[in-house]
């Protein structure tokens, strides 16, 4: 009987602390739970402190990854009084470590996004940044760093050895570089032409024949608006390797005009035209003045050349086509007013 009340105290003491420890485990959940929004906003305030409004920090990108790490950590210290047995605990103790890991790695790459306030800041300061897309490609190249050093931490965890990883990867990489060189050459021409700069999403170029506007620009390709609406991919090694010419970055342009006039045209017009052109020129407010060139350039048996070039403060193309198309109809208009007559090739051409 003895023995017998000796086990069933045993066993009640047994309850009691299991009882205790389950309930001392819940405690510690609860106050790390309730302490996470506490100290996750206590962190961020920190290194914020310029922000007044509450909801603003609460709206932080690292505030939820904090709260889910500090309930991790209440998590992993209140199943330890549990005094669970070593292999269990072992395991437990290996989710733990890759959760943090995953969460961490989570935070930080969200930190990295086209939208985050980091790389919105980076954005904004030209000093650090050459444009948006090269911003976000070296948020995108951190991030995946960020992913790559996170799977191997994981993998590390699970008691796999890293050494014949990483060894087949640095064989499988010389493969994928064969396979792959010039999607290599493309991607690494892209990220020159983002931080070099020689044009720009909308600007108006010329690439050896290629000519028009630039529509989109990638880390494979650009795409170029042509003239007559197509819509024309390079590849960025090929941009890399050519001639490009950016009309937009132009800070004027050149106009320039050569009339073929009859051989026998009557000499006191021919002076009245150039002067009426001259004159023309001077009065168009978008003509450079002092750039106005307008000559009797040569004289041939098969007719006079005058010739006319000037710069204009117009760049943009569209804009620069309307403009050359005013000073060939007032050119026009003044031939056909003084009855001057070009020739071509020994034809004359009527001025109606």
């Amino acid at each position: 009987m003895e023995k017998l009340n000796t086990i069933m105290e045993f066993k009640n003491n047994i309850d009691t602390n299991l009882l205790i420890d389950i309930l001392i485990a819940i405690g510690i959940f609860i106050i790390f739970k309730i302490l996470s929004s506490l100290l996750s906003y206590v962190i961020i305030k920190i290194f914020n402190m310029k922000v007044k409004d509450n909801k603003k920090i609460k709206e932080n990108v690292l505030y939820k990854p904090l709260k889910r790490i500090f309930s991790l950590i209440g998590s992993y210290i209140a199943i330890s009084f549990l005094k669970i047995p070593e292999q269990p605990m072992f395991w437990i103790t290996k989710i733990f470590r890759i959760c943090l890991i995953i969460t961490v790695a989570n935070a930080l790459g969200n930190c990295l996004t086209p939208k985050s306030k980091l790389m919105k800041r980076m954005k904004e300061n030209d000093k650090i940044t050459t444009n948006n897309k090269a911003t976000d490609f070296i948020g995108k190249v951190i991030r995946t760093i960020i992913y790559i050093i996170a799977g191997f931490m994981i993998i590390f965890e699970l008691g796999y050895d890293l050494s014949g990883i990483i060894t087949g990867l640095g064989i499988g990489s010389v493969v994928i570089a064969l396979a792959a060189q010039d999607i290599a050459k493309n991607l690494f021409s892209g990220i020159v032409l983002l931080f070099d700069k020689p044009f720009m999403i909308g600007d108006y170029v010329k690439i050896d024949n290629i000519e028009g506007t630039v529509d989109d620009m990638s880390f494979r390709a650009i795409r170029i608006r042509a003239l007559d609406n197509t819509l024309v991919t390079i590849p960025n090694n090929k941009i890399s390797e050519g001639n490009v010419i950016n009309y937009t970055k132009m800070e004027k342009r050149r106009y320039e005009l050569d009339l073929l006039v009859r051989p026998d045209t009557n000499i006191d017009k021919l002076e009245i035209v150039i002067e009426r052109i001259k004159e023309e020129l001077i009065n168009n407010r978008f003509v450079i003045e002092d750039t106005i060139n307008v000559h009797l350039n040569n004289v041939t048996d098969k007719g006079i050349n005058i010739n006319i070039y000037l710069y204009t403060k117009i760049v943009d193309t569209t804009e620069f086509l309307d403009f050359k198309e005013s000073i060939n109809i007032k050119i026009l208009r003044i031939l056909k007013e003084e009855n001057i007559e070009l020739v071509n090739n020994y034809n004359v051409i009527k001025m109606k």
